[in-house]
């Protein structure tokens, strides 16, 4: 369950990197 919750809090790092870089640019 452990590996689940980590691969979902993954996605949302990326989301928010990629939100972040599009703001910057």
């Amino acid at each position: 369950m452990f590996n689940i919750i980590r691969e979902r809090v993954r996605q949302l790092e990326q989301n928010a990197l990629r939100a972040l870089r599009r703001v910057k640019n």
